[in-house]
């Protein structure tokens, strides 16, 4: 798998400065795009709709991302890093349920009914958990793991960094991808406080802002694949704070990434 992916490497560490303009930049542009697909009402009711484009891309994201999680769980354990073993397993299991649960669990793609039981709870009648109930603790959940996203690596103290750099590495990402949490953080806690009926943003928007908080996982898991599974030299030197050493690389390059 990791050499599959090497030219794609050794071509982003090449042109590693439009890489990191890219990733920083992106949140930035998929907000204005859904500015702008808002001014158009019945498209934009059908790119967020059931089973289109938007929750099969957040769905997708996830999947792909607990695959690099678990490829990263793997290589801990053969090398035998403990401690690293479960965090990437919990990881790689939470961000699969989270696509399954993005769209019940396949079941109008295989045709499940919901059971009487869960259909009782559910108020949109389908197989899932995060629609029983009161939904706010959906959004509690969501500003909680966007509020760790964007501001984990921020908090990490210089003592934390400087004696535990690996771990800090992996369990927090990195500033380049502030603006994948932050966003979905801001709109969130904007939505639970701050929302009325008049105003432009709406609640649909949120599948569009879960999209882009899936795509910081999905980097974030790539980021660290690549960094750890691959070696290739990337480092998260030059965009603010303590810098983190580079692992061994395998994939040579110009220079080491910044990101």
């Amino acid at each position: 798998m990791a050499q599959t992916f090497s030219r794609p490497i050794q071509l982003a560490l090449e042109h590693e400065r439009w890489l990191r303009w890219a990733v920083v930049l992106f949140p930035l542009l998929a907000v204005a795009m859904i500015a702008f697909f808002k001014l158009f009402p019945r498209l934009y009711a059908f790119l967020i709709a059931e089973d289109r484009l938007v929750e099969w891309g957040t769905a997708i994201a996830y999947l792909v991302a607990a695959g690099f999680a678990v490829s990263l769980a793997l290589h801990f354990r053969r090398q035998q890093e403990w401690i690293y073993i479960p965090l990437y397993g919990v990881l790689a299991a939470g961000m699969f349920v989270i696509a399954m649960e993005e769209i019940s669990w396949a079941q109008r793609q295989f045709g499940i009914e919901t059971p009487p039981t869960i259909a009782a709870l559910n108020y949109k009648d389908e197989l899932n958990i995060h629609n029983m109930g009161v939904r706010s603790w959906v959004h509690w959940a969501f500003i909680v793991v966007a509020f760790y996203g964007a501001f984990s690596r921020l908090m990490a103290t210089p003592w934390l960094i400087k004696h535990f750099p690996k771990l800090v590495d992996l369990v927090t990402p990195p500033y380049v991808l502030f603006l994948f949490f932050f966003v979905p953080f801001l709109y969130y806690v904007y939505l639970d406080f701050f929302w009325s009926e008049e105003h432009y943003i709406t609640g649909k928007d949120q599948e569009p802002i879960e999209l882009l908080l899936a795509l910081g996982f999905l980097l974030f898991a790539v980021f660290n694949w690549v960094r750890y599974r691959v070696g290739a030299p990337l480092t998260f030197e030059g965009t603010g704070g303590a810098g983190l050493p580079a692992s061994d690389g395998r994939i040579s390059a110009k220079k080491p990434v910044a990101f």
